[in-house]
């Protein structure tokens, strides 16, 4: 996804149908929308994960996200 990203931005650029702020300031929004979204889903199994489907719980309980807790 990254490659296709970086093709489209630059052809933006180089078209002349972008500034390369435009480009940057998109990409920082981009990214920082992507990490409140997995945030978000994150705290949402933590809370609700336990409750509702506890067999999966007890399987994935870890933070899926966090590279320092892996999965047994």
């Amino acid at each position: 996804m990254l490659p296709a990203a970086l093709l489209v931005s630059f052809s933006r650029i180089y078209n002349g149908l972008h500034y390369p702020s435009d480009v940057l300031a998109g990409a920082i929004l981009g990214a920082g929308y992507a990490a409140a979204t997995i945030w978000c889903l994150e705290a949402l199994w933590q809370w609700a994960g336990r409750k509702w489907f506890p067999l999966w719980w007890q399987v994935f309980h870890r933070c899926f996200f966090c590279p320092s807790q892996t999965l047994k």
